[in-house]
């Protein structure tokens, strides 16, 4: 008996496979069957090989292979061996162990010659050194190992869909079985190809792969008896009409009903580059867009981009989500998709005129000014954007639900006027379902509601909580610039729908965007698509935003408070700014304890393009239990007060420690020395310097240092 030395260039993975014991350990077993699957191994020498394993387990071994095999091949050749040698395999190979590769059931020579290829497919992938994209060369060539695919194939079938230029993808792929379509450019050169699992996931979805080193960017399918295999031509298109679907399946069903190409874009993300490419290559084609439920407003956008005779199609609001042409044709047959695609097709408005309108004022001379509209009586303007920028943990939430409870009833715990009921809509991003129920429960409990306003809030409030889901509705496109995305279409969809809308929260500005908030450009995008909201609903659209920690400690806040760049605050009509007292504030009003102070929230307004001066007043609230926002009865404190010899001694001592901390008894000369201290001795004198620091102190203008008897100007900052 001869034994064959093994050549780790050259070395069959069957051979070496079937050479080595099957370990009894689980993880050291797997590991040698991805090994010998990604370098080419058949499936059927690795079940060979498991069934000589000491705890073979069949239905767990073909799960696992099956499994493994559908991992594209890595294109690493020398692992196996490596690996094998650890784990038990001879130096050599004796060469009757040929006869166990006889038992799988193919010739010797036919598998060596299968396994030399696949070996070679694996060390040289289909992709070019440097672009990622196979060339058409490589791509034709593994197009053509594959055969037709057969009518009764499971995807086909499941589809309702011909197997017209589609194949199978060869029993050496890595997808063998699969079903295979041929991924062309827009100008007709083999480009990819796209695998579909003919066996549905547990979801009912076809899993669906692109081959390895390629890529499905920019390219097509189409579906029509003059595109041989799916490759775009004139002859395809010489009728003027060409659909745009997502998917083959989908490009097939239109194809059935309109007897117009159908073009397969692979994908939402592909639609756009090729309307672009087919626009350009045929100007005058008329090209139709079919998208799933739910991408109808990026359809509308590619249809307005694009230009020219572009039209799109909507499936029934009552779909779900990625519902599209194919199961519209299997639940209303073809001729009913035909009918649906004829009678709902829709086109882009023609472009305005920029700028619109001829600019005239001569009628504004001429009649009365429109009264100025407001949702809160001169605090917050009708059909336009607020922003409301506030601290943290200054309960701009809650502020926000308040609003809304005031829009549903005409009322609001605070003593601003509702000019107009309705209906509000807020979006909460940064709270779940328990944290609203937790809010609007203790707000309805504390704000002495009736039963028909309880009931009116119920009818006409709807709070939706986004914590844990995307609420992006702003992404970032091209050169980076912020579109509104397809969540931003739906929402303004949704709200449309709201009959009688007046109020809508969204909170907070920095969950809604992908953009930098320190980047002006994206923040005025932000603050724009707020206003545009408010626009085009009618409805008052206050934005809440986190405010720069500064303004707690400010002794006049200004606009533009909001953190970041404050150029959100130049694309709405008015800011206002929520945030809690100050510790000079509370000395001011006599109130000692901290929790006393934190319960009570300022709200003003730093920015109103049509405000009343009265407006800018700021306004004391007061937080009650479960939060509920109620106006707080303040009032100067008496103690706090102090005249004009006990202002004289604080600036004595601010000059005094400017370069030292004095003691008590040097303030007490220096005061004596200015004239400050009235009695005939010390003792009527040190009495006199006792009332001037107790009234400093209750004034809160100084404090104790951090020795015994010195004393240190406080000057109003905070503690």
């Amino acid at each position: 008996m001869m034994v064959r030395d093994l050549d780790a260039a050259s070395y069959d993975p069957d051979e070496v496979l079937l050479a080595t014991p099957c370990p009894p350990d689980r993880q050291t077993w797997a590991h040698l069957l991805a090994l010998h699957l990604d370098e080419g191994g058949e499936r059927e020498t690795a079940m060979l090989w498991c069934e000589d394993g000491p705890n073979f387990d069949r239905a767990a071994a073909k799960a696992t292979i099956r499994s493994l095999a559908k991992r594209p091949p890595s294109g690493r050749k020398g692992a196996l061996l490596k690996f094998a040698r650890t784990v038990g395999l001879p130096a050599g190979i004796a060469e009757p162990r040929q006869e166990r590769l006889l038992s799988v059931g193919r010739p010797v020579d036919r598998m060596m010659q299968d396994r030399s290829e696949r070996i070679r497919t694996a060390q040289e992938p289909i992709s070019g050194p440097r672009t990622g994209q196979g060339t058409p060369e490589r791509v034709a060539a593994l197009w053509s190992r594959f055969e037709p695919a057969p009518a009764e194939h499971g995807y086909l079938t499941r589809k309702g869909m011909p197997p017209d230029g589609l194949r199978i993808a060869s029993a050496e792929h890595v997808c063998a079985g699969w079903l295979a379509v041929l991924i062309w450019t827009p100008d007709g050169r083999p480009q990819s190809c796209e695998y579909i699992n003919p066996s549905p996931d547990p979801d009912g979805k076809h899993p669906k792969r692109t081959e390895s080193g390629t890529s499905k960017k920019g390219g097509l399918f189409v579906v029509h008896p003059a595109a041989p295999e799916g490759r775009p031509t004139d002859e395809a298109f010489a009728d003027g009409v060409a659909y745009l679907a997502e998917g083959v399946a989908t490009a097939a069903s239109v194809f059935q009903a309109t007897a117009r190409a159908a073009v397969a874009c692979f994908g939402k993300s592909n639609v756009d580059a090729i309307a672009r490419a087919l626009r350009e290559q045929y100007p005058a084609l008329r090209i139709v867009l079919c998208p799933d439920r739910g991408a109808e407003h990026q359809a509308a956008e590619i249809a307005r981009a694009v230009g020219g005779s572009v039209a799109w199609v909507a499936l029934p609001e009552d779909c779900p989500p990625n519902f599209d042409a194919n199961d519209f044709a299997a639940a209303h047959g073809l001729d009913g998709l035909r009918d649906y695609l004829h009678a709902n097709e829709r086109m882009p408005p023609a472009p305005e005129a920029w700028p619109p309108g001829d600019g005239s004022v001569s009628a504004f001379l001429e009649s009365p000014a429109p009264a100025q509209q407001w949702h809160f009586d001169n605090q917050m303007p009708a059909g336009r954007a607020v922003l409301l920028s506030a601290i943290g943990g200054s309960s701009k939430t809650r502020a926000l639900i308040h609003m809304g409870f005031g829009s549903c009833i005409g009322r609001l715990t605070w003593p601003w006027s509702v000019a107009r009921t309705g209906r509000a809509v807020l979006l909460l991003t940064e709270d779940t379902t328990e944290d609203v129920h937790r809010a609007v429960r203790a707000i309805a409990e504390h704000s002495d509601l009736s039963a028909s306003e309880r009931r009116a809030i119920g009818e006409r409030l709807q709070v939706f909580p986004m914590a844990g889901h995307d609420s992006r509705l702003l992404s970032l496109a091209a050169a980076g610039v912020l579109e509104p995305n397809e969540r931003a279409h739906q929402l303004v969809e949704k709200l449309r729908a709201v009959p009688e809308l007046v109020f809508v929260g969204l909170d907070p500005a920095l969950a809604l965007t992908e953009g930098d908030e320190m980047n002006p450009a994206h923040q005025r995008r932000l603050g724009e698509f707020a206003d545009r909201l408010a626009i085009e609903t009618g409805a008052c659209v206050v934005l809440t935003s986190h405010a720069a920690k500064a303004v707690q400690s400010a002794d006049e806040i200004g606009s533009h408070t909001s953190r970041g760049s404050g150029a959100i605050t130049d694309a709405v009509r008015a800011e206002y700014v929520l945030r809690t007292m100050t510790a000079a504030e509370a000395r001011q009003f006599g109130i000692t304890e901290i929790e006393d102070r934190k319960a009570h929230v300022q709200l003003l307004a730093t920015k109103g393009n049509a405000l009343p001066p009265a407006a800018f007043a700021p306004m004391w609230l007061k937080r009650g239990p479960g939060g509920v926002l109620l106006p707080a009865e303040l009032a100067p404190s008496d103690a706090g007060t102090i005249g004009t010899k006990e202002r004289k001694a604080l600036d004595l001592l601010r000059e005094m420690s400017a370069s030292e901390a004095p003691a008590l008894k040097d303030w007490r000369s220096a005061c004596e020395a200015a004239g400050l201290l009235t009695g005939k001795n010390a003792d009527a004198k040190e009495k006199a310097m006792q009332r001037i620091l107790r009234s400093l102190l209750a004034a809160g203008e100084v404090e104790q240092g951090m020795r015994r008897g010195v004393y240190a100007p406080v000057g109003g900052a905070e503690e």
